[in-house]
């Protein structure tokens, strides 16, 4: 049996606030595209796809989850068995970095199989309107004990080494 099929599917959720690009990293990794046209996700959505982690293909399902907290509530009982989590927060917007720490209390009170949690800074491709350093990012990352990726969906910029990463860890 196969690496790939002895793990599979790995179920990883992405959380962070509205209008993160959590969509984004989603339909990037699952479909190889990028679109601006999301809307907000209400409730819970998935996606499957595969990476490949030390030379074996390793299916994974993507939760992309509610933006609210009042919203996530609803979501946890789906999710509540994932082994990873993506923490994503929009590197142009301040108050998305702000509210990580909120989103990791959420995680650790509720999600009891997590074995993998990343901090994700989106929208790397607008470098001129950032409103967070990376070196915010790596020292919040660095604090939690976290992986720490910048990405870009537009660009398609580290979004495969990050659930690679995340792949890899959740194993």
């Amino acid at each position: 049996m196969s690496l790939g099929k002895l793990y599979s599917p790995l179920e990883i959720a992405i959380i962070g606030n509205c209008d993160t690009g959590k969509s984004s990293l989603a339909y990037r990794i699952s479909d190889s595209k990028f679109t601006g046209n999301y809307f907000q996700t209400i409730g819970i959505d998935y996606r499957v796809t595969s990476v490949n982690v030390q030379s074996k293909g390793i299916d994974i399902r993507i939760w992309d989850t509610s933006s609210t907290f009042l919203h996530m509530k609803a979501c946890i009982k789906y999710i509540i068995r994932v082994a990873g989590m993506i923490v994503a927060y929009d590197i142009t917007n301040r108050d998305s970095f702000s509210e990580v720490e909120q989103w990791l209390n959420l995680i650790e009170r509720n999600f009891p199989f997590v074995r993998a949690i990343i901090l994700c800074g989106t929208k790397a491709d607008l470098k001129d309107q950032r409103q967070v350093s990376k070196i915010e990012g790596e020292e919040l990352a660095f604090e939690y004990n976290m992986s720490f990726f910048e990405t870009s969906s537009k660009d398609d910029t580290y979004v495969t080494d990050l659930f690679e990463t995340a792949a890899a860890e959740m194993l």
